[in-house]
């Protein structure tokens, strides 16, 4: 009868330890909630199945509820640091404001003592050159205000014009029109197209196949049973983002005269310079350039499509623009194969760094990527670092990608502020125009054939196509591993964030060689 009461107290007290221990447990786990997530995404691809499924859906709840909320606790400090540099940013571009209207008022003052002494100098000819320059400076201000009014209708800056805007994103110091021209040409500027609602890729099931070879046949709807699949996966994502269905302007290409239509969205970074330049090949461009027939056959081939000769980006905008008529416009739209090509997002980034970061004359330079580069080491190098190079290096670059798009929730804001390494779902509205001809340049043999034989587009066959996404002879995608090895799993982490939703939206994860060679 005794030990009952002895019996009940040890009971008790193995009670409270153990949920004490479990308590304790779950708050050493929350405090490592970026390594958790990692460790659990690395081991989860270790499993098949179901049970792999289930984990990455797990892992992708955990990112959602809990890695943002630790993310503002562990960047308190780093915001600090981004509102000084900010303010710094704004004192620099007063001054430089000031500093640029102080010029202007001199020169005009020059201009107004010179003309002062000519006047009384001049004898009876003064009146007429007065009259001449007064002509030429009142022709030339209407001409500037026109162009920059009509710059300011379209969303752009006259080239001639020198602005210093905040260096936010992609160094979109002078909004110039896409894809590196710096013309207000309107065959290049985005125009607006009505909004499609996911549709999981039914016009694929509408193709009619019945006029193409066997060969062809067999081909094309092995191909469509992938394609397919794509896009029944990019309308599950979009259809769970309601907010994200909405209309906008986009820069196509308009390839709508031949049947099925097909309308391209160019990504930066994925292939998009080959595909503009197989688009001009289908009209035959620069076959007749005078300048070119002057040379020998195997040079003339090799010489076609350089820019030296016009064969710029652009001019795919030019050759293949949209209908001039709203409705019409609309129909074509709705009626062609929208096509986008994606590829892994990581994977992209560090083409994006090799190009623009690592040249000292970056292309196109009215987008002033050298004073990114300039800028970037200014605000990630530590003065005492040991770090020479003039360049900056990967991880600066992707500090810089997560810092300054840490308050972008919408897609004007990827729009507005950063140029070369836009998301995929916001460059070009992907759960606002029902694409159905998804490619991923991870699988671009074939998929270019099924465009090719779909189209009929017998320019691109036989080996005239090409493809200018490796440099050096080496894909970005096989340094992955290298590039993301100087970065934190904190910062991989952070920076998978940016980029969730075009990680969902196309199939895409990061590898467990990503997570296991992380700097820490």
């Amino acid at each position: 009868m005794t030990l009952l009461p002895a019996a009940k107290s040890t009971r008790v007290v193995a009670i409270l330890s153990f949920t004490v221990a479990i308590l304790y447990y779950q708050h050493e786990a929350a405090l490592k909630l970026p390594q958790q997530v990692a460790d659990e995404y690395w081991f989860s691809l270790r499993g098949t199945g179901d049970e792999r499924g289930q984990h990455e859906a797990k892992q992708t709840q955990i990112e959602i509820k809990n890695g943002q909320n630790y993310l503002i606790q562990s960047d308190a400090k780093q915001r600090q640091n981004e509102d000084k540099r900010v303010e710094n940013e704004a004192t620099y571009s007063r001054i430089k404001t000031e500093q640029r209207q102080a010029d202007s008022d001199q020169a005009d003052d020059n201009s107004g003592q010179l003309i002062q002494r000519q006047t009384n100098t001049g004898g009876t000819n003064t009146a007429g050159k007065d009259s001449k320059r007064k002509n030429a400076a009142a022709k030339h201000s209407r001409k500037t205000n026109a162009a920059t009014n009509v710059s300011k209708r379209m969303g752009t800056m006259p080239h001639s014009t020198k602005v210093m805007n905040s260096v936010v994103g992609g160094m979109k110091l002078t909004n110039t029109a896409h894809y590196g021209t710096s013309k207000t040409n309107p065959a290049v500027l985005g125009v607006p197209v009505p909004l499609l609602t996911p549709s999981n890729g039914s016009a694929l099931s509408q193709i009619d196949l019945s006029s193409y070879t066997k060969k062809d046949q067999t081909f094309l709807q092995r191909r469509l049973r992938v394609l397919t699949k794509r896009a029944q996966k990019v309308s599950e994502g979009c259809s769970q983002r309601p907010r994200l269905q909405r209309p906008g302007d986009l820069h196509l290409v308009w390839d709508i005269k031949r049947s099925p239509g097909i309308l391209y969205c160019p990504i930066y970074k994925v292939g998009s310079t080959s595909w503009m330049m197989n688009f001009l090949r289908l009209t035959h461009f620069n076959e007749n350039n005078p300048e070119l027939l002057k040379l020998p056959p195997k040079k003339r081939k090799k010489m076609q499509f350089k820019s030296k000769y016009g064969a710029k980006q652009f001019k795919a905008y030019e050759l293949f623009p949209p209908p001039a008529d709203p409705e019409e416009r609309d129909r074509a739209f709705r009626d062609s194969l929208r096509m986008v090509v994606v590829r892994h997002p990581f994977a992209r980034l560090i083409s994006a760094y090799r190009d623009k970061m690592t040249k000292l004359n970056p292309r196109p330079p009215e987008h002033r990527f050298r004073d990114l580069q300039r800028q970037i080491i200014s605000q990630y190098r530590p003065r005492n670092s040991t770090e020479k190079s003039p360049f900056p290096t990967f991880a600066e670059f992707a500090q810089h990608i997560i810092d300054s798009t840490r308050n972008f929730h919408k897609r004007e804001d990827w729009m507005k502020h950063v140029r070369c390494w836009v998301p995929y779902w916001a460059e070009c509205n992907i759960c606002g125009a029902d694409y159905n001809l998804i490619l991923q340049l991870e699988t671009s043999k074939p998929d270019f054939n099924f465009v090719v034989r779909l189209g009929r587009m017998e320019e691109l066959k036989k080996g005239n196509s090409e493809w200018r996404h490796l440099q050096n002879g080496t894909s970005s995608s096989s340094l992955l591993t290298q590039y993301f090895s100087q970065l934190t799993r904190l910062q991989i982490h952070q920076l998978k964030l940016r980029y969730l939703l075009d990680f969902e939206l196309f199939g895409y994860r990061i590898g467990p060689e990503v997570w296991e060679n992380a700097k820490d």
